[in-house]
């Protein structure tokens, strides 16, 4: 079962906030590595969302 605590949940969201500020600010194409690690995080933000109440 997967457990997601609070500050897992502030520190996606911080990322997720960077990362569109990066996307809007630049166009810059990102390494693959980073393109990697940013598209699991938003896998595990869509799970944290499809797991919060309501």
């Amino acid at each position: 079962m997967l457990r997601i605590v609070d500050h897992e949940l502030e520190f996606v969201g911080a990322c997720q906030k960077h990362i569109d500020h990066i996307t809007v600010r630049s166009q810059l194409t990102l390494p693959n590595e980073c393109h990697e690690v940013f598209h699991h995080m938003a896998e595990l933000g869509n799970l944290i969302k499809a797991k919060e109440p309501g």
